[in-house]
């Protein structure tokens, strides 16, 4: 992603990325963001096993719980829902 973000920074093209990945280059100036319309929306889901609930899973949840609500407080996640 790194690499993909480069390019564009340099000028070498377009991509599309979810703004949680591109928010600090944009906040920075270094990248500009062209909204689709309408939106797109997705969902996304951790699913495990009923039996294993693994330390790795719950921090791996944590992270995107923690993430997201940093999104919402920047105002660039207000649509998103943590269910």
């Amino acid at each position: 992603m790194r690499a993909t973000i480069g390019m564009v920074e340099a000028g070498l093209g377009y991509t599309a990325f979810s703004y949680a990945g591109i928010y600090e280059q944009v906040k920075a100036g270094t990248l500009a963001i062209v909204p689709f319309t309408p939106a797109l929306h997705w969902t996304l889901a951790i699913v495990q096993r009923h039996s294993a609930a693994s330390r790795a899973l719950f921090e791996v949840k944590r992270c995107i719980e923690q993430q997201a609500h940093v999104l919402r407080s920047h105002g660039s996640f207000s649509q998103g829902r943590l269910l």
